[in-house]
């Protein structure tokens, strides 16, 4: 059941070409990336501007909901991201973000119906850095760590001893390539994410240890349109491919093609920041349905 979550999360990650600029979310939490198309940097010169300029702070509360559609299962899940974005030199740029989320699960993780409930928090932390051939072109790449913990509880039978801990890692690459279409900004990305996940059960589980591996590819365009007084609109649409996958023990094997869709309003309060309201889904995912809606503000100095 926990690495039904982990494929959630790595799914998300194909979103660093979506909505938003410069918010890198990633966890093997499900979570649905939001991430902006990535913002090439403005004339530097050198000696006059200090060489990491141009930083961004950003602040996202999300609410998420994923269900398995093989197996009752309903993951809700809330969190917050806390994100900082900068540029070095004239062509580099880099991001740093940590995300803390908290999450309800109701399940059915067996092959005969027995409910189990659990809790879980997880940390998430990712570096992004890349590079800005021209004011078309870019590339990036990403790493990320995270750890989480969860406790058991069968309704009737009183919890179960000892905690679940879980670490994870991933890493990918991002194609991007951004261009003006009338007053709108249009962005078209490629992909790569590889995602991997090893879990510690509380004892006398079986079996008490596993793991999880993924390698996913995603072919996405954004598009953000002015609304005027200070409004935009944002919408995103990727098609979403599974290379590769290592599925965990008592776990059923994810879809291996869906399109991921969202939507979103941003208002500029003033020249340094604005605040953004969006929603994602999954779309012809025949093993999990996902949404989430997140809040963000940005700050810009």
């Amino acid at each position: 059941m926990k690495f039904s979550k982990v494929i959630v999360g790595a799914g998300a990650l194909v979103f660093l070409h979506a909505a938003n600029s410069q918010d890198l979310d990633n966890s093997k939490l499900p979570k649905l990336n939001e991430i902006k198309p990535i913002e090439v940097p403005s004339e530097y010169e050198p000696g006059v501007d200090p060489l990491l300029h141009g930083w961004a702070v950003s602040l996202v509360y999300r609410d998420a909901e994923t269900s398995d559609k093989t197996r009752p299962t309903v993951i809700k899940e809330d969190g917050y991201q806390l994100g900082v974005g900068f540029r070095i030199g004239e062509d580099w740029f880099g991001r740093l973000t940590a995300e803390f989320a908290d999450q309800k699960v109701d399940s059915q993780p067996l092959q005969f119906p027995i409910d189990l409930k659990s809790d879980n928090e997880t940390d998430n932390y990712t570096v992004l850095l890349g590079h800005s051939f021209n004011p078309v072109f870019s590339v990036a790449g990403f790493y990320g760590q995270g750890k989480g913990t969860g406790v058991y509880d069968f309704p009737g039978g009183g919890p179960v001893a000892g905690a679940s801990d879980s670490d994870s890692d991933r890493y990918g690459l991002i194609g991007t390539v951004s261009l003006p279409f009338g007053k709108a900004l249009t962005s078209t990305s490629l992909t790569y994410l590889h995602s991997e996940a090893d879990q510690t059960f509380p004892p006398g589980n079986l079996p008490p240890t596993d793991s999880f591996e993924v390698d996913v590819f995603s072919l996405g365009s954004s598009l953000i349109y002015p609304l005027g007084d200070g409004f935009s609109a944002i919408g995103n649409l990727a098609f979403n491919h599974i290379g590769s996958q290592k599925v965990a023990a008592g776990s059923t094997s994810p879809d291996e093609n869906w399109f991921s869709g969202g939507v979103g309003l941003s208002y500029q309060i003033n020249a340094n920041a604005d605040v953004r309201l969006s929603h994602q889904r999954w779309i012809g995912n025949s093993t999990t349905a996902y949404r989430t809606t997140g809040l963000e503000l940005v700050y810009r100095f």
